[in-house]
C-alpha cells in the first residue's frame, strides 16, 4: 500500500473518515492541521492509506516542529490525543504498518531527531499495535467522566465531598457566562496568562485560542441534544467586574473536551473551579452528551487528583516514540532543564512572557 499526504481541498474526506471511527477524537481533525499551519507557521500533513475500493483505510495527522538543536514530528499539538486511526477488516493491520512506516519517513525526511506519537486507550477501547522502529513511554494519563443519564442521577453520583464543594461555590456569588465573542476570548485568555505565568509556562498567544473558536464555532450547534455536533464555545465565571476563572470547551461526537482552563489563585477559597466544572458537566448532560474529557496529566500530578476528585476515572494517553539515532528520548516534563526554565519564567514581568510566550509555545508543541 502507498502511503498518501492528503492535498487541503480532500481534509473534507479526512474528517468524514474520522467521524465514522469509534476510537476518534476531536484532536484527528483537519481543523488542527490548519490552525498549526496558520498560527505558528508549522509545517504539518495528514497521511492516510488507502484500500483497494479507493476510500481511506488508515491514517494519522503529523506536525513538523523546528524546536532548535531537536526537531521533532508529532501527531498533534499541545495536549491533543488519539491512537492512529484504522478500518477494520482484513488488510487493517497492513494498513496501519505503511501508515506507521510512513510516518516514520516523513520525520526521516524532515531530518527530525525524533517522533512522538500520542495515543489513547479511552472508555471507548484502545487500539493496540506494534512497530520494530517505535518505544513505548507511560507519562501522561486522561480521566474521563460520564455525564450521561438525568441531571438528579448525575448530581447524586458525584462524592459527597465534591457536592459540598459546588454548593459552597454556588454561594459565592460568582456569575457565569458562555460565549464566543472577541469579548469572551479576551476574558478568558487573561485569566489563562496570568495562571501558566504563576506556574512559569508560556502561554500559546491569543491567536491561537481565537482560532480554535472560529475553526469549531463554524459547525456548531446551539440546540440543545446535539451530542453529534461539533463546537467551541468559552466559559467564564465572573465575581462582580473581575474575572475569576475560564475555560475553553470542545464538543465532538457525544464527548466534551476542556484542553485550556485556568482560575485566579486569589480567588482559590471561593471555590470557582468546582463550578467552573459543574457547569461544564451540568451543559454536557443537557446537551446529550456521553463524556467529560478533562484533559491531559501527568501521572500524579495534583491536576490529576482533582480530576479524580469528581469519580472520573483515568486511563493512559500512551507515547509512542521513534528515534532516528536510536537513543533514547526523554519526554518527561520533570526534567532537571525544564524545572530551571519554569523558576526563571516565574520570575519575568507578566509584560515579557505575554509577548515571548508564543513565540517559544510554537517550538514546544
Amino acid at each position: 500500500m502507498n502511503v498518501e499526504r492528503l492535498r487541503v481541498e480532500q481534509y473534507s474526506e479526512w474528517d468524514e473518515f474520522v467521524n465514522s471511527q469509534n476510537l476518534s477524537t476531536i484532536f484527528h481533525l483537519s481543523a488542527w492541521n490548519r490552525i498549526a499551519r496558520k498560527v505558528y507557521g508549522i509545517d504539518n500533513e495528514i497521511l492516510v492509506v488507502r484500500g483497494a475500493d479507493g476510500k481511506i483505510r488508515a491514517g494519522t495527522p503529523v506536525f513538523f516542529v523546528k524546536r532548535p538543536g531537536s526537531w521533532y514530528v508529532t501527531s498533534g499539538i499541545f495536549g491533543a490525543y488519539g491512537p492512529l486511526l484504522v478500518r477494520e477488516g482484513e488488510g487493517s493491520a497492513d494498513a496501519v504498518r505503511d501508515t506507521l512506516d510512513g510516518a516514520v519517513a516523513y520525520a526521516r525526511e524532515n531530518r527530525a531527531k525524533f517522533m512522538h506519537l500520542k495515543t489513547l486507550e479511552g472508555p471507548r477501547g484502545k487500539f493496540d499495535f506494534q512497530h520494530i522502529s517505535l518505544e513505548r513511554q507511560d507519562i501522561w494519563v486522561t480521566a474521563f467522566m460520564a455525564v450521561g443519564g438525568t441531571s438528579d442521577d448525575l448530581w447524586k453520583t458525584l462524592p459527597g465531598q465534591m457536592r459540598s464543594k459546588v454548593r459552597k461555590a454556588e454561594k459565592s456569588e460568582l456569575t457565569i457566562r458562555w460565549g464566543t465573542e472577541a469579548r469572551d476570548i479576551d476574558e478568558f485568555y487573561d485569566v489563562l496568562a496570568d495562571n501558566m505565568h504563576r506556574k512559569g509556562s508560556p502561554i500559546y498567544g491569543r491567536e491561537i485560542m481565537a482560532e480554535i473558536v472560529r475553526e469549531f464555532s463554524d459547525s456548531a450547534a446551539d440546540s440543545v441534544g446535539a451530542a453529534a455536533k461539533t463546537s467551541a464555545a468559552i466559559l467564564t465565571l465572573h465575581l462582580g467586574s473581575e474575572v475569576v476563572s475560564g475555560a475553553l470547551v470542545l464538543r465532538h461526537a457525544g464527548v466534551v473536551y476542556v484542553p485550556f482552563v485556568s482560575s485566579r489563585a486569589q480567588f482559590f477559597p471561593l471555590r470557582p473551579n468546582n463550578l467552573l466544572y459543574w457547569e461544564i458537566i451540568k451543559d454536557s448532560n443537557a446537551r446529550g452528551n456521553a463524556w467529560l474529557d478533562f484533559g491531559t496529566s501527568i501521572r500524579g500530578a495534583s491536576t490529576l487528583q482533582f480530576k479524580e476528585s469528581w469519580g472520573a476515572k483515568t486511563y493512559p494517553v500512551v507515547s509512542f516514540v521513534y528515534s532516528e539515532s536510536g537513543e533514547k528520548v526523554r519526554l518527561d516534563a520533570g526534567a532537571k532543564g525544564v524545572q530551571l526554565g519554569i523558576e526563571i519564567w516565574k520570575k519575568l514581568p507578566r509584560r515579557v512572557v505575554d509577548r515571548l510566550g508564543p513565540k517559544l509555545a510554537r517550538l514546544m508543541v
